[in-house]
């Protein structure tokens, strides 16, 4: 009870278990190498929103009183960090609050440089300390003396080394070190490099589907390899019985295959994808007018304007927030006002 790891621990499966519930999968807001692409999350996440909270706080709450007893219980500090780690990562990722993400992001990294000032050979502590180096040496020169201001000095390819040394012998950090390094070369840096590792992470976790869509998110968005991304997908459908009880969405494979054919130009196999979309009985509330969208966008480059503005007209029936297709919705409108 007096251990922090254990609720180290929890916390991380807490945070993973919020993004996995926010996480929305048609429009690639958590699964692609290109972070924060939405305002914030429309799901309902408050149950695991909830939980992660009650952890990580009770996580803050044992630390803090373990180095008030001790101020060189070096795991205890190492872990106190880590707590402000998971609550930047929900701040960015899931609540796009920049402000207050970089509020915690700051206090972990920090913190984890005690932790490798008085313990150098506690790689885990390079996690917080390496992302965040890189994010400051990857942003635009524009930005660069926000982050100058801030205290964040960033060198990518001493980040990415740092990354590199937790996934190789870390302790408690090793799969997740590999994820993010995943992610920062993808958007970055290599994303060949990308694929390898969350080929190698695929391999150990076939029924995680969130590697697969990750690595075809690469293929589709940065390697502009449209087959192997089709192949990811198809390996996906083949599971989808065992996928779906794990959260995996049949009509999210089904737009992603349709998206894919249409930048392949194989209309025939993209309409039948986006009408299996269609018809998939649970999908994320964009998933249908995205793909009448499409099927809009074929007709229309097939020269049937009667059938296009049909499917705009089906765009414009979508309900939710209207920022989340803005571009979409404004093209459909534009196209059945024409009409």
């Amino acid at each position: 009870p007096q251990d922090p790891t254990g609720y180290g621990f929890l916390s991380i499966v807490k945070w993973n278990l919020l993004l996995q519930a926010a996480a929305n999968l048609t429009l690639d807001d958590y699964s692609t190498p290109t972070p924060f692409t939405k305002e914030k999350t429309y799901k309902p996440i408050n149950k695991e929103s909830q939980e992660f909270h009650q952890i990580t706080d009770k996580l803050i709450e044992l630390c803090e009183g373990l180095l008030q007893e001790n101020p060189d219980d070096i795991k205890a500090l190492y872990f106190l960090g880590l707590a402000n780690e998971n609550l930047s990562s929900e701040q960015l990722a899931v609540l796009k609050s920049r402000g207050q993400g970089i509020h915690y992001g700051k206090k972990a990294m920090e913190i984890h440089r005690k932790v490798l000032k008085k313990d150098p050979q506690f790689v885990d502590a390079k996690l917080s300390v390496a992302t965040g180096e890189f994010a400051s040496a990857t942003l635009p020169w524009t930005l660069k003396w926000i982050a100058f201001l801030l205290g964040y000095r960033g060198d990518k390819e001493e980040a990415l080394a740092k990354l590199e040394d937790v996934a190789e012998h870390g302790t408690y950090r090793q799969l997740d070190a590999r994820v993010v390094l995943a992610l920062l070369e993808a958007w970055k840096g290599d994303p060949s490099r990308a694929v390898q590792i969350l080929t190698e992470l695929g391999k150990q976790y076939p029924m995680n589907y969130l590697i697969q869509i990750n690595r075809a998110a690469i293929f589709e968005n940065r390697l502009e390899n449209r087959k192997a991304a089709l192949a990811v997908y198809d390996d996906l459908l083949e599971n989808i019985d065992v996928m779906e009880e794990r959260g995996l969405r049949r009509g999210e494979v089904y737009y992603r295959i349709g998206r894919t054919y249409y930048g392949l130009r194989e209309y025939s196999k993209a309409l039948e994808a986006f009408e299996s979309a269609i018809n998939s009985k649970i999908s994320e509330a964009e998933t249908v007018p995205l793909s009448h969208y499409y099927i809009a966008r074929i007709n229309e480059e097939q020269g049937d304007k009667q059938q296009a503005t049909t499917h705009y007209r089906l765009v414009l029936k979508y309900s939710g927030p209207k920022d989340v297709l803005k571009d979409e919705l404004k093209v459909a409108r534009k196209k059945t006002r024409s009409s």
